[in-house]
């Protein structure tokens, strides 16, 4: 894809070669909840960045924001999204969209540090259809 995703707690930053939607169920209340996961290269070991559970709600805004950046026609300079109840805000900006940020919210009651994903004005697009495809199997599987 050709996508770097970096955290402020690693020093370098991995290749990112794939995203993961998997459907889970909540062991606590029986909800269905969609996990996301990035698998990356870095250096000769392959790794996973795993973010924090999605609620249906969560899943359908991630995808609305897919679309923002898949969509070659509209290119604000930012793009941004809440997804209040995995507590991730996702901001895309600079010129053509070339960073996606997934950071904590304010109010979100977990810490992690922020994941910067870099990468082409095409990568990012790829990037994001992509990820809109594989949200939409997962709401297809159900």
């Amino acid at each position: 894809m050709n996508i770097e995703l970096s955290t402020s707690a690693e020093a370098a930053p991995f290749d990112l070669l794939d995203v993961l939607v998997q459907n889970r169920k909540d062991r606590n209340d029986d909800r269905s909840l969609l996990s996301l996961h990035f698998l990356g290269q870095r250096g000769p070991r392959t790794e996973r960045l795993k973010m924090p559970l999605l609620t249906w709600f969560d899943a359908h805004q991630l995808q609305s924001f897919t679309r923002q950046l898949a969509n070659a026609a509209s290119r604000p300079d930012k793009c941004q999204m809440d997804l209040p109840d995995a507590g991730l805000r996702l901001i895309a900006t600079g010129h053509n969209r070339r960073s996606i940020r997934v950071e904590p919210m304010p109010t979100s009651p977990r810490r992690f540090a922020p994941v910067t994903i870099n990468g082409t004005p095409s990568g990012l697009r790829d990037y994001a259809k992509v990820l809109y495809s594989r949200l939409w199997e997962a709401f297809c599987r159900g």
